[in-house]
């Protein structure tokens, strides 16, 4: 039996951090290189970045991937999020 996607949202960076509370240091959110074994899947969220438009998606997307977050809340399976990330996303590496 193949994933049913249920459904695909687009929330702000201050909902995420809110609804899904991405690990964190000091003042940001941790962002991985690789993800650490073990992890939940349905907690990995791949950071993008394209031609300096940024964003978080729910899941692995090794395509445009720049590092990976984990949160302590999970993904409904089947739902997708996106994050959108305000123009200065680039300040922050």
């Amino acid at each position: 039996m193949g994933l049913i996607m249920n459904e695909f949202f687009e929330i702000t960076y201050e909902e995420w951090l809110e609804k899904f509370k991405p690990e964190f240091e000091g003042i940001v959110p941790y962002l991985w290189d690789t993800i650490p074994e073990g992890t939940d899947p349905r907690k990995i969220w791949t950071r993008n970045g394209f031609e300096g438009v940024g964003w978080i998606s729910s899941g692995v997307n090794a395509g445009t991937k720049l590092g990976y977050y984990i949160t302590e809340i999970p993904v409904t399976d089947g739902d997708e999020y996106s994050v959108e990330l305000d123009m200065n996303w680039e300040d922050d590496f």
